[in-house]
């Protein structure tokens, strides 16, 4: 198993927080998901999607001095914080870089949030309780700026969602405290609880089908670069359609506005930068897309304020 590619667990997602004395509530951290294999020797960094990470945290190797075992692996989130808050933009700069010279430790600082164990020395612990697996978690790593144990709150999930929200944090996992680590499963004893999220974008070109207006191509600022965020048509209404489809010929463009790659769709136009929407989405995929996008209203908001 040490030596494996191991595809993490997964939690579904669940439409309210609740309070239980059979579950332990967590932080959902907003970062990418990385299991780490570590001993003496060496570490190991890999993705979800079973990609090898290692050369895009080198901090990480300090976790063979934290590391109070022989080996383990770990799972937990790597974040980047802005302003006191995990950025899921910034976290994805340090994800995405390949060449080493473009790996910014120092600029992009990041902080491995470990919050289970599945291995530990060389005993495979994914059919052990989560309590089990917690509990020794808490005695096999120490803390430092770079590594941090993630901490898990009891009973009162409703009050612990209520002030993870207001501290304007992704959401929280409630996790049933006898469930094991079900290797590459989306399993119901891990529960996602999180709102919907809203953002002002750009709206960047269109898509039309028929004469009928299918879609808006949108994307949000970043280093005063546009940078796409995928496509959106729930949420307009008829007459909303009907409206942008006379006003979109005063704004076409022959190029493409936005700086990041756009998938080649049929019967495309780009437009100048110019009108801008509040759109609410569950959260952003690891290529930096909103899923389930939905338009919740056109905004007067500076196109340059719309930013990642």
């Amino acid at each position: 198993m040490f030596h494996s590619l191991i595809k993490p667990m997964e939690p579904h997602s669940f439409p309210h927080p609740f309070n239980s004395d059979t579950h332990a509530f967590q932080v959902k951290w907003d970062g990418v998901r990385i299991l780490a294999f570590v001993n003496k020797d060496t570490v190991r960094l890999q993705n979800r999607k079973l990609k090898d990470r290692t050369a895009q945290y080198p901090e990480m190797q300090i976790l063979k001095k934290m590391l109070k075992r022989r080996n383990a692996i770990l799972d937990g989130e790597m974040i980047s914080l802005e302003k006191g808050r995990p950025s899921f933009s910034r976290i994805l700069q340090r994800d995405l870089a390949t060449n080493p010279k473009r790996i910014q430790a120092a600029t992009i600082p990041v902080t491995y949030m470990v919050f289970d164990l599945l291995y530990c020395d060389d005993t495979d612990l994914t059919m052990d309780a989560w309590t089990i697996r917690n509990n020794t978690l808490e005695k096999t790593l120490e803390r430092s700026q770079l590594i941090q144990v993630t901490e898990s709150f009891f009973e009162n999930g409703e009050k612990f969602y209520e002030t993870i929200i207001n501290h304007g944090l992704e959401g929280i996992v409630a996790k049933e405290i006898d469930s094991p680590y079900l290797l590459g499963k989306k399993n119901s004893s891990w529960k996602k609880i999180k709102p919907r999220r809203d953002m002002n974008c750009v709206v960047g070109g269109y898509i039309q089908e028929d004469g009928r207006l299918k879609s808006l191509l949108i994307g949000a600022y970043k280093d005063h670069k546009l940078h796409y965020l995928g496509r959106v048509g729930s949420g307009l209404s008829q007459q909303e359609a009907q409206t942008l489809l006379k006003h979109f010929p005063a704004l076409t463009r022959e190029d493409t506005p936005f700086a990041s790659t756009v998938p080649n769709f049929k019967n495309h136009c780009w437009l100048h930068p110019s009108l801008t929407a509040k759109v609410e989405f569950m959260e952003f995929t690891n290529d930096l897309q909103l899923r389930q996008p939905v338009i919740k209203g056109f905004t007067f908001v500076d196109p340059q304020e719309c930013t990642l």
